[in-house]
C-alpha cells in the first residue's frame, strides 16, 4: 500500500514515495483516475462530504448499493429516492425488493419499455398501472394485486388468474365496462356508465320427472292469472324455458303466457288445440319479473289436459 514519506526516514526515497502515493488516484497526465470498487471502503465518505447532488450512472447500478444512515439534503437513502436524484442511461439491476414508498414521483423515467422488459413472479400494484401500448409478453406476473390495471393493448396473463371485483351488492359499480361479480347469487354484471346490467347465462334444469303445474293448479276463466315460479327458479332469473301440453274437446282452445307487467298481446307465447280431442304441445322462453312470476290466460272453456314444465332459466 502506498504511503506518504516519513519525516527523517525517507532519505533518497521520498520522491518515489510521493509519486507512488499520488498514482493511486491520479493518471500520469495529472488527471484524476477512475474510482474502483476497492478504492472506496467503509467510512470513505461522510455526510458532510456528499451533499445535494445528482448521481449519474452510464453503466449498471446493482444490488441495492445506495444506503445511508445519515444523509444531508437530497442524499439517497434506502427509504426514499427523490425526484430525478438518480439518472441511468444504461441498465439498472435491482436484486432486492422495490416497494411503493421507495421511489417518489419522477424518479424513474423511460421512453421505451419493450417486449419482455418487465418480468415478475410477484408484482404488487398499489396504485393504477396504465399502458397505451403493451406488446404480448411485455408484462408477465403470477400475482398482480390490490389495484387497477388498464390496458389498451394486449395483456398476456399466461397461467395466472384474473379476479374481478366481487361483493354481495355490486349496484354501485356502474363505470362503463366495469365487470363485477355478485357473490350471493353468483351473477356477473357490467357497468354501462349509469347502472349495472346483468350478463345472462342459461341453466339447464336437468330431467324433471313430472310437470310442475297441471289443470287442477290453474284458473281457466279467460282472465290473466299469476304463475309463481319462485319455488323452482332461483333468484336473479330473468326468463324461463317452458314446455306446455294442452288438450280439449274443441279446436282452437289455447293457453297464452307473458311477462308479468306486460300488456300488449304481440309479446306473448301461445299453445292451442288444432282439433277436438287432439293434444298439442310447444316449448318457448318467457321473461319473468324480479320475483320470478309470469302470467297466463286460457280460453274460457273446460280443458281436458294442461301441463306446464319448467326446463331451464336464464340468469
Amino acid at each position: 500500500m502506498a504511503t506518504l514519506p516519513t519525516v527523517g526516514a525517507s532519505e533518497d526515497t521520498w520522491g518515489n514515495e510521493v509519486n507512488a502515493y499520488l498514482e493511486v488516484e491520479h493518471d500520469a497526465d495529472g488527471t484524476h483516475g477512475a474510482i474502483t470498487p476497492t478504492s472506496i471502503t467503509t467510512g470513505s465518505f461522510s455526510t458532510t462530504v456528499i451533499t445535494t447532488e445528482t448521481l449519474a450512472a452510464t453503466g449498471a447500478v446493482s444490488t441495492g448499493a445506495l444506503t445511508s444512515t445519515s444523509s444531508s439534503t437530497g442524499a439517497s437513502t434506502s427509504s426514499s429516492v427523490s425526484t430525478v436524484n438518480v439518472t441511468a442511461s444504461g441498465a439498472v439491476a435491482v436484486t432486492g425488493a422495490v416497494t411503493s414508498g421507495s421511489v417518489s414521483t419522477g424518479a424513474s423515467v423511460s421512453t421505451s419499455v419493450t417486449t419482455g422488459a418487465i418480468v415478475s413472479t410477484g408484482l404488487t400494484v398499489n396504485g393504477t398501472a396504465t399502458s397505451d401500448d403493451s406488446s404480448t409478453g411485455a408484462s408477465t406476473s403470477t400475482s398482480v394485486s390490490t389495484g387497477a390495471i388498464t390496458a389498451t393493448g394486449a395483456v398476456d396473463l399466461g397461467a395466472a388468474t384474473l379476479e374481478i371485483p366481487n361483493s354481495t351488492d355490486v349496484s354501485a359499480n356502474t363505470g362503463e365496462g366495469l365487470l363485477s361479480w355478485e357473490s350471493d347469487r353468483d351473477l356477473l354484471f357490467i357497468g354501462d356508465g349509469a347502472a349495472v346490467q346483468q350478463l345472462t347465462r342459461y341453466a339447464d334444469r336437468g330431467d324433471p320427472v313430472n310437470a310442475d303445474f297441471t289443470l287442477g293448479d290453474l284458473t281457466t276463466d279467460g282472465t290473466f292469472q299469476d304463475l309463481d315460479l319462485s319455488s323452482i327458479v332461483p333468484a336473479g332469473a330473468v326468463a324461463v324455458d317452458l314446455t306446455v301440453f294442452v288438450s280439449d274437446n274443441a279446436p282452437n282452445s289455447f293457453i297464452l303466457f307473458r311477462k308479468k307487467g306486460n300488456s300488449n298481446i304481440s309479446a306473448v307465447k301461445t299453445v292451442r288445440t288444432q282439433s277436438a280431442l287432439a293434444g298439442n304441445d310447444g316449448g318457448f322462453t318467457v321473461a319473468c319479473d324480479s320475483n320470478r312470476v309470469i302470467q297466463y290466460v286460457t280460453t274460457n272453456t273446460t280443458f281436458s289436459i294442461i301441463s306446464i314444465t319448467v326446463t331451464g332459466w336464464f340468469l
